[in-house]
């Protein structure tokens, strides 16, 4: 799954969570004041692993869209060996070019479960249009762009109701 140009607002004690979860891209997002930005963990060895088990009913819904041949298996080419691939265990999640404004940890989960890349940590507002009244799309002047190059502006004029 892809999580691109979201904005976590106050989300929980745990905005995102990753439950024993393979090939999860988080990119270009916003999290603001959360204690936890990602809560990762591998639930399916432990207490869920009966989710994952072979020749049971999460097996039989891939067989039933032939998950190994094409083109199942050329859009999800890593889920063709899921079950000798360490089953259960969070792989190939990657974490990278997100903003966090007033995060308290980004993740809580084993280190090796995630691949934490480039991001930006900040205690304050990083030149939002207006923080006090949730305006959460960041000026042209913003640091964030300075500091971060490649996050892209979230369209806020395009998110929600619209009409024509």
């Amino acid at each position: 799954m892809e999580v691109y140009g979201n904005v976590f607002y106050k989300a929980g004690k745990r905005a995102s969570l990753i439950g024993g979860g393979n090939d999860n891209v988080y990119r270009n997002n916003l999290f603001i004041d959360c204690p936890v930005a990602f809560h990762v963990d591998n639930r399916l060895q432990g207490w869920a692993k009966s989710f994952v088990k072979r020749n049971d009913l999460f097996e039989k819904r891939l067989q039933a869209v032939n998950y190994q041949q094409p083109p199942y298996a050329t859009a999800y080419p890593t889920l063709t060996n899921y079950f000798e691939d360490k089953a259960g265990l969070p792989k190939r999640n990657f974490i990278e070019n997100n903003v966090f404004v007033q995060v308290k940890m980004i993740h809580n989960g084993n280190p090796e479960w995630s691949y934490i890349g480039k991001n930006l940590t900040l205690g304050e507002d990083p030149g939002f249009i207006d923080f006090e009244k949730m305006n959460f799309e960041l000026k042209t002047t913003s640091e964030v762009f300075k500091l971060l190059p490649g996050f892209k502006s979230i369209p806020f004029n395009k998110i929600g109701i619209q009409t024509n």
